[in-house]
């Protein structure tokens, strides 16, 4: 996934400390833990994000307090009535920890099986719940993100605020269910006010950035008014139908250019 990745997981033991004394924080019950494609899940329940959660495959109920996210699969499953934030992992169950806002958690890949995912591609062998990324050790593995709430909110804190099951019932990433997305966009109104939608490398989707120094960029649009798109920097991969991809680079003159390089 890039640099945000890389702050990601910090799934470290958090204890808190007064006086001496280990304070013991609990954290959420999500109920039962799982692995992604083990099967484990009792009754009309699937595997999203490490927990088993409530399907409504068949329609099937869902408990009280949920609703069903859609009538067929990956979306068959029941959404919180609002999406559920973090502020650090101690907000989180056991099996998760807080990125951008969001519970999330390091699964294997859709069969349970223990080879690398494969980033960058609509069938990169996660879950329909998650999505390859890869991790500060050079690894791709399979992030499990969290459900959207029922109205197709998500979170705050990620660059991207949508949900992946978009309003008309179609799916920015195709094959994978209603969850919150940490980078994807179709436009820069998925991402957070800070960040532009770039789309490039012939994927399917974009990708929200902040449109500083190092960022792709396909014209000036994909870079924040401190910079200017570099089309002559070399090592990027063409952008299909976007044309040729360059890099945002700081226009050291302006007053910003503090902000435009990441300071």
């Amino acid at each position: 996934m890039g640099r945000s990745t890389l702050i990601a997981l910090a799934f470290a033991a958090a204890a808190a400390c007064s006086s001496g004394e280990i304070t013991t924080v609990n954290r959420p019950d999500a109920g039962d833990s799982c692995t992604a494609g083990s099967h484990t899940c009792a009754g009309v329940s699937r595997c999203v994000n490490s927990y088993c959660v409530p399907a409504c495959t068949g329609g099937a109920p869902c408990p009280a307090g949920t609703v069903c996210g859609g009538s067929a699969f990956p979306d068959d499953v029941c959404l919180p009535l609002a999406p559920i934030a973090c502020g650090n992992t101690l907000d989180c169950p056991v099996n998760q920890g807080c990125l951008a806002g969001r519970c999330v958690s390091i699964e294997t890949v859709s069969d349970g099986g223990v080879e690398s995912c494969i980033p960058n591609l609509v069938q990169d062998k996660c879950a329909p719940d998650a999505y390859c990324t890869t991790q500060i050790d050079g690894l791709a593995r399979c992030l499990g993100l969290p459900l959207c709430g029922a109205d197709g909110g998500c979170p705050a804190g990620a660059l991207s605020q949508v949900c992946n099951l978009r309003a008309d019932g179609g799916h920015l990433i195709q094959g994978k269910g209603p969850v919150c997305l940490l980078e994807q966009c179709d436009s820069v109104s998925d991402c957070n006010p800070s960040a532009l939608c770039f789309h490039g490398g012939g994927l399917p989707w974009g990708k929200c950035q902040r449109g500083i120094t190092g960022d792709p960029c396909a014209g000036s649009a994909d870079c924040i008014s401190a910079a200017t798109c570099n089309l002559a920097d070399a090592g990027i991969p063409d952008g299909g139908d976007a044309g040729p991809i360059g890099t945002c680079r700081c226009v050291i003159s302006t007053a910003d250019a503090g902000a435009c390089a990441g300071h």
